[in-house]
């Protein structure tokens, strides 16, 4: 290694690497160029980049000089700042150390000689007697055993809090309770009580004050006279509202599990309905037909079917086996072209295909599509057009990490034809890693999650325009999505959070809907169908669950060993819908949006006159010349100096032809 020196004094290093076909390339290194990184950042040992932490010792090289992938054996395990460090080097929240919880699954952060001396966090800090346990205070003087020698049960009628006095501006009920001073004597029962604030009232002292032609208690109220007084209450699907006083119509609709299909709201109630293709059935929408409802579970290695009521008993269809530790990490299918998607992470990673009627299990029945993306996250498929979209995690070349702000353009979504060579990258400024993906082609959107420093939930159209965040509030790890089209409503799984969390289709009204208190455990992959979700956890169970959480959580049983990934397929779970690119002509793809189609070009070419073209009419591509100058000396080398302007520095690559005799 050489070291030599540039404008603006700056250190810089020599580096060799072994070349093909005879080529030796010859790097600079700017030496001194990052000063300190961030926290849950690992600094090169060139200085001249940093990167996350968890690229740290993760067999892929990301550093230039590869310094982040030297003495892995050595302990070289880094987690957030905000999680711990297991025994077995996985990271769990630092929230769910001594909660009770073997999260670890080697019950290192339930050690008991560590809880003893942890503080305990502000959102546990009941501490139990026995030093073991961190409580919430809710629970606390519940009347169940948590810390296990019953210190969180005792005392509790000191402990138990006392309601706030009242203000000047308010009437205190005998239930203690506060409501607003001209809400009394208005015959309305407002504190919850029977109607303490009704009693000792002048106005309505004597008579029958119900029996009056003109109702007291207005047109959407009605009156009950007692021996005592006479008290008002909103009809049924009416609401007092303690401002105006007046009882409001409830729009029942607005509510999140009113209906599982269609609600209509009507004055004073709701109607709700089933899509054309369901029927009612004890207050869900079940599909109509005889059609198999089937369920298709996946491990690392292979995807086994089963059939409605889905039982172990009743036997299953391989669908396919593929190299040990390929880990499959997404499953769709296009029902009714009779495809079956499936993606691969690594051994090969990639996209791969097969028809849902083919029985064999050969190589010859199994299709790639899309070969240069190799590292896969999650697959949608767009049963309207055929497309299929994807994230991924394809790691760029070392030479395009530092000509390009590598940090953003080294995750995507994706697309590609099942059936064609087409395939491009459709969106690369994503501040995270890019993880889930769903399409809701009836409605030409798309929707992904991005895990990172800011996990959030983002929205698109299919062809990649009006993007946009739909979330990013109470999110740590969403691994999974699934559409409920029918109520229009986005789910999310968050393994980290132990929750199933749901949001309508415009981002309104995030709730979570499944939690602990369901039975669920740690959710990673979920689909949904009828009214139900199914879904996979990282302790590799398999489950089923109403997805109002009205019934018990159901554990699946079907003998496949550590389930990673689920999915359910149905003729009517792909909603009919015209395909507007049939009437379009496209060069390269024709993509779905709100308001039809469109047709794209790959990366590097615009669409004029209905031709994807070069961006440059020369044929090269336009760089901005802040950014990056290309000098070549024949046959000898190729020099690149790029200058990063808001670090200011320069970054020079060299590339020498050993073999030229100068």
């Amino acid at each position: 290694m050489t070291t030599v020196s540039m404008a603006q004094t700056r250190s810089v290093q020599l580096h060799t690497f072994p070349g093909i076909k005879g080529i030796t390339y010859q790097c600079v290194f700017i030496i001194g160029c990052v000063k300190e990184c961030r926290e849950d950042e690992f600094l090169c040992l060139n200085r001249a980049h940093c990167i996350p932490r968890r690229w740290r010792c993760d067999d892929v090289l990301d550093c230039m000089d590869h310094s982040d992938e030297e003495n892995c054996n050595h302990g070289a395990f880094f987690c957030r700042a905000d999680e711990f460090l297991c025994n077995n080097t996985l990271c769990k929240l630092h929230t769910w150390v001594c909660d009770g919880k073997d999260d670890c699954g080697d019950n290192s952060d339930e050690d008991a000689e560590m809880c003893a001396k942890l503080p305990c966090p502000p959102t546990r800090p009941f501490r139990c007697r026995n030093d073991h346990l961190c409580l919430r205070m809710d629970q606390v003087c519940n009347k169940v055993d948590d810390c296990g020698d019953n210190s969180d049960e005792e005392e509790c009628e000191v402990v138990a809090g006392r309601p706030r006095p009242c203000g000047k501006t308010e009437f205190t009920c005998s239930n203690r309770r506060c409501i607003l001073m001209q809400l009394q004597c208005d015959l309305f029962n407002d504190c919850g009580d029977g109607g303490s604030d009704e009693q000792d009232c002048k106005l309505f002292s004597s008579g029958d004050v119900c029996g009056k032609k003109t109702n007291p208690c207005g047109e959407d109220a009605i009156c009950n006279q007692t021996n005592a007084n006479a008290i008002c209450q909103c009809k049924p699907g009416f609401k007092r509202n303690q401002k105006t006083g007046q009882c409001e119509e409830i729009n029942e609709c607005l509510q999140f599990d009113t209906c599982p299909h269609y609600c209509t709201n009507t004055k004073g109630s709701f109607k709700c309905t089933c899509d054309r293709n369901y029927k009612e059935a004890n207050g869900n929408c079940v599909a109509k037909g005889q059609d198999d409802r089937v369920l298709y579970i996946a491990n690392d290695t292979e995807i086994r079917s089963f059939v409605y009521p889905y039982n172990q008993s009743q036997g299953h269809k391989l669908l396919t086996h593929i190299e040990d530790n390929a880990r499959i990490i997404g499953m769709d299918v296009l029902f009714h072209q009779q495809k079956f998607i499936w993606a691969t992470q690594f051994n090969p990673g990639g996209i791969f295909y097969k028809d849902t009627l083919e029985r064999g299990q050969t190589k010859a029945n199994v299709k790639n599509i899309c070969s240069d993306f190799r590292r896969p996250r999650d697959i949608s498929a767009d049963w309207i057009t055929g497309n299929i979209y994807w994230t991924d995690h394809s790691r760029m070349h070392w030479f395009s990490y530092y000509t390009a702000h590598w940090t953003k353009l080294r995750y995507s979504i994706n697309v590609g034809q099942l059936k064609g060579p087409n395939c491009t990258r459709l969106i690369t400024d994503i501040a995270g890693e890019p993880y889930a993906i769903t399409v809701n082609p009836a409605r030409g959107t798309m929707y992904w999650s991005v895990i990172g420093d800011h996990s959030q939930i983002e929205e698109s159209a299919m062809d990649g325009s009006l993007r946009r965040v739909l979330l990013e509030k109470n999110l740590r790890r969403p691994t999974g999505l699934a559409i409920d089209y029918f109520n229009q409503r986005i789910y999310w799984a968050d393994p980290e959070l132990s929750q199933i969390g749901s949001m309508r289709l415009d981002g309104s009204d995030p709730l979570v809907t499944i939690s602990e208190r369901h039975g669920i455990s740690q959710p990673y992959r979920i689909d949904l169908f009828e009214d139900y979700i199914y879904g996979t956890g990282l302790k590799h169970e398999l489950f089923r669950i109403h997805k109002y959480g009205k019934q018990a959580l159901e554990i699946l049983y079907l003998g496949v060993e550590r389930p990673t990934n689920v999915f359910v397929s149905h003729r009517y779970k792909q909603q009919d819908a015209s395909n507007p690119c049939l009437r379009m002509s496209c060069d390269f793809m024709c993509l779905l949006n709100p308001t039809g189609a469109r047709c794209i070009c790959p990366e590097g070419k615009v669409l004029v006159n209905g031709t994807c073209n070069d961006i440059n009419s020369s044929g090269s591509l336009m760089i901005p010349l802040h950014r990056i100058w290309l000098l070549c000396v024949k046959a000898v080398s190729i020099i690149i100096l790029t200058y990063y302007a808001s670090q200011k520095y320069y970054l020079l690559l060299l590339y020498y032809n050993h073999k030229h005799k100068s």
